[in-house]
Formats: structure tokens, C-alpha cells, sequence
């Protein structure tokens, strides 16, 4: 077999005439309509968007195999006996089943002779069902109560959720400006069931939503490519999840790094569910706006939701409820009906911005860095507001030992004093106290002259090391 691009041009311009029947070129064209098979000739391969059940046919995945198994298929599925690999190759150029590369690209873009992967899959979302446009919009009670669950009980919280989940099905091309949705707490509030059943019906089955390890992101990670939502079902607090994730999220391409393979890069199409059990969350926020999340704390198990909204007091009653709402979850028809509500209701047509409540405040008050505990205790529970930075430095350091027992780095401490600075207008600046100039943390704001700091409640009546007090004052007001 020739080069195909040689191969390619010969058939094109002599228009050769194949030896398939006309029977057998119906049945190809049908097949491959059916699972959108393509031949992707700088690969050599096929393509195609399969699924495994006939009864739910919008369960889809990609697959690529080889043209000696294309012709087995064609063979096992078609009933077509005689078929050469030349001939099947060349009903793929001259039917339009042919590209030349694949991207994941969003679903408004056009690439020459570029199988769009995305636009396929957009397809199959739930709002593209052929019963779709004809469906009555309604509210469904069993969905909404998943909803109620994961918000934790709050309305500004459920209502985000609404506004984000409408946004990502009806605005597929801008994803990456959608914040993660961090949702931690109690176990069994429905975390799983939202992206384990619910999300599948919407978009386009189970192989739309990957779950997945942080570690993941800075290493092998195939799965992430051209998938519609991706959860992270853990918590990791360390530096280097929390910055692999902050360069993913909010990305406008993401580097794809498979086994064998170098890295390429593609646009990125995900948007970003974080669930946790802990109580701290998934992910160490950082002094200062966070805007890449949204956080949600759910404390109450769906059971307690079912019989608080329901009236609900017999457990068996509660758990026949349960498995409803299970049920439902996977009915297209039901969650049409719930979805072209929810466009109704909450679409806007406008990103939502990250979601920052009172939820977002007490986690991010029990998840600070000890600089941040120190800097809060002194510049906000007292009526200080100038500290020599060299002080403060000590201080941090004397915490960071008193809380883990670790030496902490001392460049990483002025690291984020000077963080915590920026975040709370404060700078830092040359400062004349007792009669002699200091470099401190001061408050910006200029109506306040700074105040004579007094060392003696920094410093233990020798002078020789921090007080053991202030630390002490310190711990118990966090």
C-alpha cells in the first residue's frame, strides 16, 4: 500500500471505481453515520463514537482501532463478505468520512479537514435530544433535592450551583472561565451521585466525566482530553497539587502527556468538580481572592435533607425516597424536563463568578498558614498597625516550630508576609520607632500614624526569645 497522501491524490483525481456494491456502500454510510467513524490519515487510524448498550445509544466513547480491525467489524457488523483495505479507505475520502488530524477544540470551531471531537460529543448532551424541543419544562423534585443536599441546605449556595451547571450546558465554548466547585463536608450528602449519575445523562454518558488523582495533573494524564468534566474525589493540601491545579483551572489549554508519547498541548474544554469528605476542604486556599473557586460546605446527609423537605420520618419511607431519586437521575426524560427548567431559570448567558460566601469564609479562616494566623492575631485583634517586618519574621518562626515542631524556611515566611500585606493594605515600608528606623508591615491607609510598637509583649522578660504568652494568645484565638 502506498503512502496515503500519494494514494489519496491518485483516487481523487482518476476516480476509481470501487468494487463494493451498492448494498455495501449503504451499509457502510449507515454504520458510519451511526457512530461517527472516521479515517484520520495522518495517524492512520479510525476513529469512531461508540457505545456499549443499544438501549442507551447517547453513551457514548471514542475509540481508535487499525483498518485490519475496521474490516472485521465491517465483516461481523455489515454482513459484508468481501471488502480490501484499499476499498474501505477510499469510501472514507470519497464519502467525507476522512480527516486528516483530530482536535478538541470548542464546538463553534471550523479546522479544515479536522475531525472536531468536541462538536461530536456536543451532539449527544442531553438538550440535544430529539425529544428535547418538544418536552414541557419542569421542575423535578427529586433532582432539586440533590441539589438542596449538595448546597448543604442554602439557597445562595444551590443557586450557584443551578447558575453554573446551566452555563456549562448551554455555553460549551468558554468553559475555562468557569470557577471549580470545591463541595466538602459530610459524607452521603450526594457528591457521587451528582457526577456519578446525574452528570452522565446530561452530557454524553459516563466517559464525559473523568475522576481523577491531583497527582494526575503533572503527569500522565490521556484521560484528560476531550473529556466535559473533571472531578478530583479527594483532598490534598500540599504545594504542589494546589499549584498544579491553579495552572489547570481557568487555563485556556492544558498539556496532555500519554506513555510513549511527547506532550502536546490542547485547548482546554474542562470544567472542575472538587469533593472531599475533609473538613478543611480539598485544596490549601491562598491569602486573598481565590478566584478560581467556588466553596460549598455540605454537613447534612441526604437522608436528613429528604426528611427535613419532605416531612419524612419513617427510614424505610426515607430510603424508598432515596432510590427514586437514584432512578431518576438516569432518566433522560425526567432530567430533559429538569434541564430546559433550568434553563429557564438560571441561564444568563453570563459566566458566574466564583462563589465566596460564608462557607468560603470559615473554611478559609480555619485552612490559613500560620504567618496568616500571626499577621490576623497582631494587625486585627489588637490596636497595632506597625511591626518591624524582622519581628514579625521572628515571630512567625517561633509559631510555625511552637505549632509542628519544624523549622519553617525564613525566605518562605517573608514570602507571605508580604502576601498577606497586598491582600490587606498594608505595605511595608521605612518607619522611625523609638527613634530608630525600622523596615515595617504597615497599614496603607493614611489618616493612621504608626503607633509605638511595645516589644515587651513580643518579646519573654528577658528578651532573649518570643513570649510565650503572645503565642499562646495567638493558638487560642484561632
Amino acid at each position: 500500500m502506498t503512502h496515503l497522501n500519494t494514494q489519496e491524490k491518485t483516487k481523487l483525481e482518476s476516480n476509481s471505481t470501487s468494487m463494493l456494491t451498492d448494498e455495501a456502500k449503504q451499509k457502510l454510510a449507515e454504520y458510519f453515520n451511526e457512530l461517527n467513524v472516521f479515517y484520520i490519515s495522518t495517524l492512520d487510524r479510525w476513529v469512531s463514537m461508540d457505545y456499549l448498550d443499544e438501549s442507551k445509544p447517547r453513551d457514548r466513547f471514542w475509540e481508535t482501532t487499525n483498518t485490519k480491525a475496521m474490516i472485521i467489524d465491517c465483516k461481523e457488523e455489515l454482513n459484508i463478505s468481501r471488502i480490501t483495505q484499499d476499498e474501505l479507505i477510499d469510501f472514507a475520502i470519497e464519502n467525507d468520512f476522512h480527516k486528516k488530524r483530530i482536535t478538541s477544540e470548542p464546538v463553534d470551531s471550523n479546522l479544515r479537514r479536522t475531525l472536531n471531537k468536541a462538536a461530536i460529543e456536543y451532539q449527544y448532551w442531553v438538550h440535544n435530544h430529539v425529544d428535547y424541543f418538544d418536552i414541557e419544562a419542569k421542575k423535578n423534585e427529586h433532582i432539586d433535592l440533590l441539589f438542596t443536599s449538595l448546597s448543604g441546605n442554602k439557597q445562595d449556595n444551590k443557586n450557584h450551583l443551578y447558575d453554573w451547571l446551566a452555563y456549562k450546558i448551554f455555553n460549551t465554548s468558554e468553559n475555562t472561565t468557569l470557577p471549580a466547585i470545591n463541595i466538602f463536608g459530610a459524607q452521603g450528602t450526594g457528591k457521587n451521585l451528582f457526577f456519578e449519575n446525574l452528570l452522565p445523562t446530561i452530557f454524553h454518558g459516563n466517559r464525559s466525566i473523568v475522576n481523577s488523582l491531583m497527582k494526575s495533573v503533572g503527569g500522565f494524564n490521556s484521560e484528560f482530553e476531550g473529556a466535559t468534566v473533571l472531578v478530583f474525589n479527594e483532598s490534598a493540601h500540599n504545594k504542589a497539587d494546589s499549584e498544579g491545579l491553579k495552572n489547570l483551572i481557568g487555563s485556556k489549554y492544558q498539556t496532555i502527556e500519554k506513555k510513549g508519547m511527547d506532550k502536546y498541548t490542547v485547548k482546554n474544554m474542562l470544567s472542575y468538580l472538587l469533593f472531599t469528605n475533609d473538613v478543611l476542604g480539598s485544596i490549601q486556599l491562598e491569602a486573598g481572592a481565590n478566584r478560581r473557586y467556588s466553596i460549598i460546605h455540605a454537613d447534612t446527609k441526604i437522608q436528613e435533607i429528604i426528611s427535613l423537605e419532605k416531612g419524612i420520618i419513617d427510614p424505610e419511607k426515607i430510603n424508598e425516597y432515596l432510590d427514586i431519586l437514584v432512578a431518576t437521575l438516569s432518566n433522560e426524560k425526567a432530567v430533559m424536563q429538569h434541564v430546559k427548567w433550568m434553563k429557564n431559570e438560571y441561564y444568563t448567558g453570563k459566566v458566574p463568578k466564583a462563589h465566596q460566601t460564608n462557607d468560603y469564609d470559615n473554611l478559609k479562616t480555619n485552612t490559613r498558614n500560620t504567618t496568616e494566623q500571626v499577621l490576623d492575631y497582631i494587625f486585627k485583634s489588637t490596636a497595632t498597625n506597625c511591626v518591624p517586618k524582622a519581628d514579625l519574621i521572628r515571630l512567625c518562626l517561633a509559631m510555625t516550630k511552637e505549632s509542628t515542631g519544624k523549622t519553617a524556611n525564613e525566605r518562605t515566611i517573608k514570602i507571605q508576609i508580604d502576601n498577606w500585606a497586598s491582600q490587606n493594605d498594608y505595605c511595608c515600608k521605612q518607619v522611625k520607632l523609638d527613634m530608630t528606623n525600622h523596615r515595617c508591615i504597615i497599614s496603607n491607609v493614611q489618616s493612621m500614624k504608626p503607633k509605638k510598637y511595645l516589644k515587651h509583649c513580643l518579646f519573654n522578660s528577658e528578651g532573649t526569645g518570643i513570649s510565650q504568652l503572645l503565642i499562646d494568645n495567638i493558638r487560642n484565638a484561632n
